[in-house]
C-alpha cells in the first residue's frame, strides 16, 4: 500500500514539474497558448500596447515578418482557429493581418491607400502617406487610380519586392502613368512626365506635382485653360468658359466627367443642343459650324458669317438656308432674314444687331455659347420711341421697325415666317393719322412727296424711311423747313406762321392768324408778322378769346363774321380787315355797338348799359388791364350794393359766388347777358324780383327788398323778437331746435336766464355795435368766439370746441364738484345748482351751514334759495357776493362774518377756519359759562333789551330758587344746526315752555314783546298769585318777592301764619330766607 502511495506522489510531481516547464517556456515563446485553462489570455499583457515594446506587430517585424506561428492557434485564415480567437478585429486589421490596410491604413475606404505609413505617421507631407488617398479613391477629376499605376501591387505579404527590401516602395510605373509613350520619373517626391498629370499636354502649371505637397489642383494644372491644341482657344475663351459643349458634363474649373476624364484617351461628346458628330478631328453637322460643314479641329476654317449662316450670294449672313441646311422661309432659322439685311423694300439693308447679338468673333459671348434660337436684345433702332419689342418665337411684337409706335397700321406684328410682301399701311393708316396727317391728305388732299420729298403713296425714300427719325423734307414747291414738329415759311400757313404738326385744330382760323396757344385763332400775331397789341390785327384779341378773366371765353361772332370753312365767302376774298357786324351779345340791352377803327362803343360787354364806369369806349390796341370799375361803379351805384359792400364791408363773393372785389368773378355768370345773383352755399337763400329770401346775413324770417332803404337791428336778422335780445329762437338758417349750433342755449343765456342777468353777447363772440361793424357779417356763420371778461373770470380760459363749452367762469370752472361744469351749447337739458358746484359748494364753510346747520342759502346770500332760486343780480357776476339777510344782519369782510344775528357781534368767525361752538359763542354767558346772554345777538348789554332780558337771572339763579334749564321756556338745541334754532327766522327765540313751566296745569304764554303770563314759576298754581305778569325786561327784584308769586301767607285753606319755617323748615329759615332752592319753585311742595 505504502509503495502504491509512493508512486502516485512521484507521478504528481512529474506532472507538476511537466507543467511548471511547459508554462515557463510559454512566457518566452508568446505565439503559443495555454490551452490548459480556456478563454485565458497567454499573451503579455502590454501584446497589444502599440507604445509597448512587446507591441505584437513589433515582435512579429521582429521575426521577419514571419506569421506562421500565428497559424497554429489562429488559422491560416486568423479566423480563430484552434484557440478560437479571430486576429481579424474591425478596430485594426480587419481584413486579416496580412491586408494591405493592416499596414498602410485605408480602412475608411479598404484601398490600403495610407492615411498613415509604416512608422505612424499620419501627415500627408510623410511621403509613405503623401497624396495616396488623393489617387486610389474617386476623386473631382476623375476615377480611382490603382496602385500598380506608380508601384507594385503584391498579392501576398511575402511577395517579391514588398518586404523584402528597404523603403521606400519601388516606383515601377503602370502603363497607364506612360500613356502618349511618357517616360515617368519620380525624384526627390516629385512626379513628372505621368500621362495623369498632363505630361502628354501643354501649358499645364503643375504638371510635375509633389507628391508630399498637398496643393488643391485645377484644371490649368494640367493643361492650358483652354488647352492649346486644335482649335480650343477659338471655342472657348475667359467670356466663352464652356467645355460642355463638345465635352458633354464639363465645366470650365468646377466639373468633369469623371468616367472620361484622365481615361488614356481624347473624348469629344457633343451636347444636344449643337446635335452632330466628332470622328478623326472633324466635326460634322453640328449646329454652330452650319449643316453644310466640316470644319478640321486642327486646321483653320473658313472666317465670316456667310461661312455658317449663309448668305453668300449677298454676303451679309443673312441665312438663305439655316445651321440645319432649311432654305425655306417657312422655317424659323431662315425666315424673314434676306428681307431685312439683303434688299429690303422699304429700307436700307438692316444691321443684325437691330435683331440680336452680332459677334465680332466667333466665339463671342451669346453666339454658340447657348441653346438655339439666336437670343434675341434688339438694338437702338428698334426700340425707337421708347418701345420694348418682344419675340415670341413666331411674332415681333411692338417694334418700332413695323409701326408699333405709330397707329392704324393693318401688320404691325408680322409672322417672321410670313414671305407676303408689306405694304405702307402694314405699319401705319395710309395716311399716317398722327398730327397733320388726316388733314392735310384727306381733308385738304396734298400728296406724301409735299412734306416728304422723294415719297410717293406705295414709295418711299429708303434712306430716310424708318431710320428712328421723323425726317420731313420739303418739296421745293412748298418750300420752309421742318423742326421740332414746327412747319416754318412754308406757302400752305403763310410765311409768319409756325404750325404745330400735332395740333388737333382742323387746318383753319389756327392755320394763319396765330393764337396757336390758345386754338382759338385770336391772333397772338396778324397776318403780316406783328405780335404787339398795337397792331389792329392782333389788339385786345387774345384778352377776349384766350381765357378772359373778367368773363367766359368770347366768340369770335360777337364783333365779326366767323367763316365756318376756309373758302367761306367774306372770309379771304376781301380786305385784310375783319368786317365787324357785330353779334346778338355785344347788343345786349337793346344796344347799337360801334367800331370806329380805334374804340368800341356803346357795347353792353363793356359796360354801356351800367353807371359810373371809368372805361366803357376803350382803346382796341390798349396795352392797359381792365378792373371791376371799368365797366361799372366800384360797387355799382344800383340797388343796395353800397349798403353791402362799403357800408357793411361784404365782399361781392356773398351775393354772387366766385366773385371777389377787383380780382375775380365767376366766368361763366360775369357778362353772359342779364343779372345773376347767386348766394353761395354759407349764404343760402334766393333772390328774385329784387327781393332777397331766407339769406343767411338777413335770417330766414326777412325779405329785404333790395332797392329800398331799411333799418335793420339785431332782431331783424337773428330773431329773438320775443325778447328783442337778438338770441336766436331761430338762426338765420330758420334752424329753431336748441340741438341746431347756431341755436343752441343763446335764449336761455341772454333771454331771461334763470340763474343770472341776462348775459351780454360779447361775453362769448364778438357783438357789433353797427352792421358793418369787421368781423360781423363779413365773414360766415358761426360767429368768432372771443370770451369777454366775465367768461375769463378766477383766470379761467374758456374754450369751445364747436359743441362744449370748457373753463368757463359762468358754468363753475373754477369750483369744484360740479356736476355739468363742460355744458353742451346743444344740451337741452336744464341747469341746476349742482351743474356748476357742489350742493353745498365745498369751499368754506358751506358744508356747516347749510348740511350741518341746515341753513338756507338766503341767509348769507339774500335773495338765493337752494336749488330755486337766486339773486339775478349778484349771481354769475365775477364776485363772490355775500348779501346777509335782514334777519340776519351784519357785513362779511376779510372772510368774517361781523355782527350777524347768527354768530353775535363780539365773535366773528373766520369762514374758512374751522372752529367748535358752544352756546356761549354766540349768546355770551362766558362769565357763568351758561350761555345766558350778557349780550343779545345784535350787541346789547342792557337787561331793557328783549334779546338780554332776564336770561341770566333765569338761568344762574337767584335767592329764591336755583338756575333754571334754557328748555323750561324755548327749545335748547343739543348741537347747533338742530331743527328750530338758527334754520327759522332766526329771532327771537321760538318759545316753547318745559314742564316746570306748565306744572299744575298752568298754560304759560308770551305776549312776544315783554310779558310772561300763567306761568307756574311766578304763581300760577294753587294758592298762587295767577295774576302775576312778569316783564321781561324788568330785572330789578320787584318782582321776585315771596308776594310776587303767592300771598303771605298764601290765601286760605293755607294757615294764617306768615312764619314759613313751622312748616318748612328744611326750605326757608325763620327769616323767610330760602336755605334749600332746591325744593323751592321746583314743581312740588315740600316739608
Amino acid at each position: 500500500m505504502i509503495s502504491k502511495k509512493i508512486c502516485l506522489v512521484l507521478i504528481i510531481i512529474g506532472l507538476f514539474v511537466v507543467l511548471f516547464t511547459v508554462c515557463s517556456k510559454l512566457k518566452d515563446q508568446p505565439t503559443k497558448p495555454i490551452l490548459q485553462i480556456p478563454g485565458s489570455d497567454v499573451h503579455q499583457t502590454d501584446w497589444l500596447d502599440t507604445l509597448s515594446t512587446n507591441f505584437h506587430g513589433k515582435y512579429i517585424k521582429g521575426q521577419s515578418w514571419d506569421l506562421t506561428s500565428c497559424y497554429k492557434c489562429h488559422g491560416k485564415n486568423y479566423a480563430g482557429g484552434s484557440s478560437g480567437k479571430s486576429c481579424n478585429i474591425e478596430a485594426c486589421h480587419s481584413g486579416t493581418p496580412e491586408a494591405c490596410t493592416t499596414c498602410h491604413g485605408g480602412y475608411n475606404n479598404s484601398t490600403g491607400a495610407p492615411p498613415k505609413d509604416i512608422n505612424n505617421n499620419y501627415g500627408t507631407r510623410a511621403s509613405g502617406v503623401g497624396a495616396h488617398n488623393a489617387h486610389l479613391t474617386k476623386s473631382k477629376w476623375g476615377n480611382s487610380l490603382d496602385c500598380s499605376d506608380c508601384h507594385l501591387t503584391p498579392k501576398k505579404l511575402n511577395d517579391e519586392g514588398h518586404i523584402d527590401s528597404d523603403l521606400p516602395a519601388e516606383v515601377v510605373w503602370g502603363e497607364f502613368a506612360k500613356t502618349g509613350n511618357l517616360t515617368p520619373n519620380y525624384s526627390d517626391t516629385t512626379c513628372s512626365n505621368v500621362y495623369c498629370h498632363g505630361g502628354s499636354l501643354s501649358d499645364g502649371t503643375m504638371t510635375s506635382p509633389k507628391w508630399n505637397q498637398q496643393d488643391s489642383l485645377t484644371c490649368d494644372a494640367c493643361h492650358g485653360l483652354p488647352p492649346s491644341s486644335g482649335a480650343h482657344d477659338k471655342h472657348v475663351t475667359e467670356s466663352q468658359p464652356n467645355c460642355e459643349i463638345c465635352h458633354v458634363g464639363y465645366l470650365k474649373n468646377t466639373e468633369v466627367n469623371q468616367d472620361t476624364h484622365i481615361d488614356g484617351k481624347i473624348d469629344v461628346e457633343l451636347s444636344a443642343t449643337f446635335g452632330g458628330s466628332y470622328a478623326n478631328g472633324i466635326c460634322s453637322n453640328v449646329s454652330c459650324h452650319g449643316s453644310g460643314n466640316t470644319p478640321s479641329w486642327f486646321t483653320l476654317g473658313g472666317t465670316g458669317c456667310a461661312w455658317c449662316h449663309g448668305g453668300i450670294d449677298n454676303n451679309t449672313g443673312a441665312p438663305p438656308y439655316d445651321l440645319h441646311g432649311n432654305t425655306s422661309t417657312s422655317s424659323r432659322g431662315v425666315g424673314a432674314h434676306t428681307a431685312h439685311v439683303a434688299s429690303p423694300q422699304w429700307i436700307e439693308p438692316l444691321d443684325c444687331s437691330e435683331c440680336h447679338i452680332k459677334p465680332a468673333q466667333v466665339n463671342w459671348p451669346g453666339h454658340v455659347d447657348s441653346d438655339r434660337p439666336v437670343e434675341i436684345t434688339w438694338g437702338d433702332r428698334s426700340k425707337t420711341d421708347g418701345l420694348s419689342p418682344e419675340w415670341d418665337g413666331t411674332k415681333c411684337n411692338n417694334i418700332y421697325c413695323h409701326g408699333n409706335s405709330l397707329t392704324d397700321g393693318n401688320n404691325q406684328n408680322p409672322l417672321w415666317t410670313d414671305d407676303q410682301d408689306l405694304t405702307c399701311d402694314a405699319c401705319h393708316g395710309v395716311a399716317p393719322n398722327t398730327g397733320g396727317h388726316t388733314s392735310h391728305t384727306v381733308d385738304y388732299r396734298i400728296e406724301c412727296m409735299i412734306c416728304h420729298d422723294g415719297y410717293a403713296k406705295n414709295s418711299v425714300n429708303k434712306q430716310v424711311h424708318v431710320n428712328g427719325n421723323r425726317d420731313v423734307q420739303m418739296f421745293e414747291l412748298g418750300g420752309g423747313n421742318y423742326e421740332n414738329e414746327t412747319c416754318s415759311d412754308v406757302i400752305c400757313h403763310g410765311s409768319k406762321q409756325t404750325p404745330n404738326w400735332n395740333s388737333t385744330a382742323d387746318f383753319i382760323c389756327t392755320s394763319c392768324h396765330g393764337g396757336f396757344e390758345n386754338e382759338t385763332g385770336a391772333p397772338p400775331n396778324d397776318i403780316h408778322g406783328n405780335t404787339s397789341k398795337t397792331a389792329t390785327g392782333v389788339g385786345a384779341h387774345s384778352a377776349h378769346v384766350d381765357n378772359p378773366k373778367w368773363s367766359r371765353v368770347f366768340d369770335c361772332s360777337d364783333c365779326h363774321i366767323r367763316p365756318s370753312q376756309i373758302s367761306d365767302e367774306t372770309h379771304i376774298d376781301g380786305d385784310f380787315q375783319a368786317e365787324i357786324t357785330w353779334g346778338e351779345f355785344s347788343k345786349t340791352g337793346d344796344l347799337t355797338p360801334e367800331w370806329n377803327g380805334t374804340n368800341c362803343e356803346n357795347v353792353y360787354c363793356h359796360g354801356a348799359t351800367l353807371p359810373d364806369g371809368s372805361d366803357v369806349k376803350p382803346e382796341w390796341t390798349s396795352t392797359e388791364d381792365m378792373s371791376c370799375d371799368a365797366c361799372h361803379g366800384m360797387p355799382p351805384k344800383t340797388g343796395a350794393h353800397e349798403e353791402c359792400v362799403e357800408e357793411s364791408n361784404l365782399d361781392c363773393n356773398v351775393c354772387h359766388e366766385g366773385y371777389s372785389k377787383n380780382s375775380e368773378v365767376n366766368e361763366i355768370l360775369h357778362l353772359n347777358g342779364k343779372i345773376d345773383v347767386v348766394f353761395p352755399e354759407a349764404i343760402g337763400g334766393t333772390y328774385g324780383n329784387k327781393i332777397c329770401s331766407n339769406v343767411i346775413c338777413h335770417g330766414v324770417k326777412d325779405t329785404s327788398p333790395w332797392d329800398q332803404d331799411v333799418e335793420l337791428s339785431c332782431i331783424s336778422c337773428h330773431g329773438g323778437t320775443d325778447n328783442s335780445t337778438g338770441a336766436p329762437p331761430i338762426d338765420l338758417k330758420g334752424n329753431s331746435l336748441k340741438t341746431d349750433g347756431n341755436v343752441g342755449a343763446h335764449t336761455a343765456h341772454v333771454g331771461n336766464p334763470r340763474w343770472s342777468r341776462a348775459l351780454y353777447c360779447d361775453e362769448c363772440h364778438i357783438k357789433p355795435t353797427n352792421i358793418s361793424d369787421q368781423w360781423h357779417i363779413d365773414i360766415f356763420p358761426p360767429a368768432e368766439i372771443t370770451w369777454g371778461d366775465l367768461a375769463k373770470s378766477d383766470q379761467q380760459t374758456p374754450n369751445y370746441d364747436g359743441t362744449t363749452c370748457t373753463n368757463i367762469y359762468c358754468h363753475g370752472s373754477s369750483l369744484s364738484d360740479g356736476e355739468n361744469n363742460n355744458p353742451n351749447w346743444r344740451g337741452t337739458e336744464s341747469m341746476t345748482c349742482e351743474s356748476c358746484h357742489g350742493q353745498p359748494p365745498e369751499t368754506g364753510a358751506h358744508e356747516e351751514h347749510t348740511e350741518d346747520g341746515k341753513f338756507d342759502c338766503n341767509i348769507c346770500h339774500d335773495g338765493y334759495l337752494k336749488n330755486s332760486g337766486v339773486n339775478v343780480q349778484y349771481h354769475i357776476n365775477g364776485n363772490k357776493d355775500v348779501r346777509f339777510n335782514e334777519a340776519v344782519g351784519g357785513t362779511y369782510s376779510d372772510g368774517k362774518c361781523l355782527n350777524t344775528a347768527c354768530h353775535g357781534s363780539s365773535n366773528p368767525p373766520s369762514w374758512t377756519e374751522d372752529a367748535d361752538f358752544s352756546c356761549i359763542s354766540c349768546h355770551g354767558g362766558m362769565d357763568n359759562d351758561s350761555g345766558a346772554p350778557p349780550y343779545d345777538m345784535s350787541g346789547n348789554f342792557a337787561t331793557t333789551a328783549k334779546g338780554v332780558g332776564a336770561h341770566s337771572i333765569h338761568i344762574t339763579g337767584d335767592s329764591l330758587s336755583d338756575g333754571m334749564d334754557c328748555v323750561q321756556c324755548h327749545i335748547k338745541p343739543h348741537e347747533v344746526g338742530d331743527q328750530d334754532h338758527i334754520d327759522a327766522n332766526l329771532l327771537p327765540a321760538e318759545i316753547t315752555w318745559g314742564n316746570l313751566a306748565k306744572m299744575d296745569e298752568a298754560t304759560p304764554s308770551w305776549d312776544g314783546v315783554n310779558t310772561c303770563s300763567n306761568v307756574y314759576c311766578h304763581g300760577e298754581f294753587e294758592l298762587g298769585n295767577k295774576d302775576n305778569n312778569p316783564l321781561w325786561t324788568q330785572v330789578d327784584e320787584t318782582q321776585a318777592t315771596c308776594e310776587s308769586c303767592h300771598m303771605l301767607p298764601p290765601p286760605s285753606p293755607h294757615l294764617d301764619n306768615a312764619q314759613c319755617s313751622l312748616c318748612h323748615g328744611n326750605i326757608v329759615d325763620e327769616n323767610r330766607k330760602i336755605i334749600d332752592k332746591s325744593k323751592h319753585v321746583n314743581g312740588q311742595t315740600d316739608f
